[in-house]
């Protein structure tokens, strides 16, 4: 009993966890952007859940909440 009660609680904690996303901003000419705003927005309804700046040489990681998301980038 102590066991399969560990077992699904080592199963809960992936199914909440968040996703870590990574990715590099580049322009129209395929240079890296130096400094961007990255928009991450739910898909289902658009509301903002998180947006930051700090994309330094095109390069960002961020972690975020699960959900369902759409991204994109917006040059400053």
């Amino acid at each position: 009993m102590r066991l399969r009660f560990f077992f699904v609680l080592f199963l809960l904690s992936f199914s909440v966890s968040g996703q870590i996303i990574n990715g590099r901003v580049y322009d129209a000419n395929n240079n890296l952007i130096n400094t961007a705003n990255v928009l991450f927005k739910d898909a289902a309804n658009t509301t903002l859940i998180q947006e930051f700046t700090p994309v330094k040489k095109g390069v960002f990681t961020i972690s975020l909440k699960k959900s369902t998301l759409q991204s994109w980038s917006r040059y400053k």
